[in-house]
């Protein structure tokens, strides 16, 4: 049994640090945020995770009710597709208002202002988006070890695959924001919310148009 489960469980590990830094989807659209907006560090990273559980969370009820209804990984993996299309055009097109706004502001030359996130849709657009946008690479995982009634490798696999996910994007977002730190942006932040809607659009110009 442990023979069996180590290679399924790093497979999990491996697949999820890749599948996470492959994706700038995964982590770009809240560096963006976090400067546009100035979130603190803190507050940035329980954004990411509280994202992060959503987008795991999603594609873990969609196996195990697959695995429940008899469904096949390829009817899974198309309805994942579906979802992923959805929200790769969400991303897109609230990009593209949240750039339109940018220049706006810029051109009416208003200072830089940092809305309340608790007045502010930034924070339930991008979670809406990441708890519908799929994890493709978890279904097959979960297929195995639901076919050998396997509770316990089961729950092994999603808690580690979860774990590498979300770590990874914690890890790339606070790595980036960090970066970007050591950037002066005083000449910029006019045009902090025009930068912050067009990087992501262009994530989701990436998932859209170049399958990333």
């Amino acid at each position: 049994m442990l023979t069996e489960s180590l290679p399924l469980l790093f497979s999990a590990l491996s697949i999820g640090i890749i599948h996470t830094l492959s994706g700038p989807d995964h982590y770009m659209p809240f560096v963006a945020l976090a400067k546009a907006k100035n979130w603190s560090t803190t507050k940035t990273l329980n954004v990411v995770a509280i994202c992060g559980i959503g987008h795991v969370v999603g594609s873990i009820v969609l196996g195990l009710l697959g695995v429940a209804l008899g469904w096949s990984v390829s009817n899974l993996e198309i309805i994942e597709g579906q979802r992923g299309s959805i929200a790769s055009w969400f991303l897109l097109i609230a990009g593209a208002f949240y750039a339109l706004y940018g220049i706006y502001s810029a051109i009416q030359n208003k200072p830089h202002s940092h809305v309340n996130t608790k007045k502010s849709l930034s924070f339930w657009v991008i979670f809406i988006i990441f708890a519908f946008g799929p994890c493709e690479p978890l279904i097959p995982l979960l297929m195995y070890p639901a076919a050998q009634l396997n509770l316990y490798l089961l729950i092994a696999v999603t808690l580690v695959f979860a774990t590498a996910t979300i770590g990874t994007m914690l890890t790339s977002v606070y790595t980036l924001s960090k970066g970007i730190s050591l950037v002066h942006w005083h000449k910029l932040e006019r045009y902090s919310h025009f930068i912050g809607g067009f990087t992501i659009m262009m994530c989701g110009a990436g998932m859209v148009f170049l399958g990333l």
